[in-house]
């Protein structure tokens, strides 16, 4: 199981590590759309430097947990603390982050925690948070967990980050995620970032107990989404997460079918309705 989150893990961080690579790269490619490129050309250095990285990255998470004295444990964070105080590279920082799960204690938490409430470039801090929910030890520290998170939600004007927040949250099964994603509903700014949230809320749900009120917070807003957006998307988006595993909404949502105009929300609806949907 371990080995199979490792390259979930993997894919998530080298998609950050791309995500981070494409603006310096875009003048480069712009330059060479007027040239004729071989089928068989070698990679050129930025992108094997780039292939490389990105195996070093996934070869860090697979690597198993060191069993260190107290003194050398301390040794390695220091270690990492000063490349860390040095590096410039966003890049080379996000694979700094991936060495530390094979530390994975109380202190190496703190330390990311640290890190991610004085590190100014959103993709790094989404590496930080995917490592937070990687790693055994955040389960034990899920209080100071959840409130640096917490303020980094509120801060962060950056969509992704927020969703990659409520992402890694809403896989933790922990009371303290529980209360984060209630309160990142309440908080919500708009439709897709309700809805987002809302999904992370029902993903918990079935593994940990969440306060009535808050269930039936969301249950309401999504009922009256799913009945009432303007917009067939969000009205779509809406039953969908009414339909999660653990909701009983089929026979609101069968109500709706008979009432819905638009030919996707409606075939959606008469599936998700269905005792023993088919297809």
């Amino acid at each position: 199981m371990r080995k199979f989150m490792c390259l979930l893990l993997v894919a998530a961080a080298a998609s950050l590590a791309v995500a981070l690579e494409k603006p310096a790269r875009s003048k480069a490619r712009k330059a060479k759309l007027a040239v004729t490129i071989p089928s068989a050309q070698r990679l050129t250095p930025a992108a094997e430097a780039e292939r490389n990285r990105t195996k070093r990255m996934g070869d860090n998470l697979l690597k198993p947990e060191l069993s260190l004295t107290t003194e050398a444990a301390a040794t390695m964070r220091a270690e990492w603390k000063s490349r860390w105080a040095t590096e410039q590279d966003a890049m080379a920082r996000m694979e700094i982050i991936t060495e530390m799960p094979q530390l994975d204690d109380a202190l190496t938490i703190r330390f990311l925690l640290d890190l991610l409430e004085h590190e100014e470039d959103s993709k790094v801090r989404q590496q930080i948070v995917l490592m937070l929910g990687f790693m055994r030890t955040t389960h034990f520290q899920m209080g100071e967990v959840t409130r640096v998170l917490a303020q980094q939600y509120r801060k962060s004007q950056d969509e992704e980050e927020r969703a990659r927040t409520v992402e890694v949250m809403s896989n933790l099964p922990h009371p303290e995620a529980a209360r984060f994603i209630g309160v990142a509903f309440s908080g919500g700014t708009n439709e897709a970032e309700k809805l987002r949230v809302a999904a992370g809320l029902f993903k918990l749900a079935p593994r940990i107990a969440v306060e009535e009120g808050v269930i039936v917070e969301v249950t309401e807003w999504l009922r009256r989404q799913s009945a009432g957006a303007s917009k067939p998307e969000i009205r779509l988006e809406s039953a969908r997460v009414l339909a999660a595993a653990g909701q009983d909404n089929k026979t609101f949502l069968a109500g709706l079918s008979a009432k819905e105009s638009d030919a996707k929300v409606k075939k959606f609806l008469t599936l998700a309705s269905q005792e023993f949907p088919t297809h």
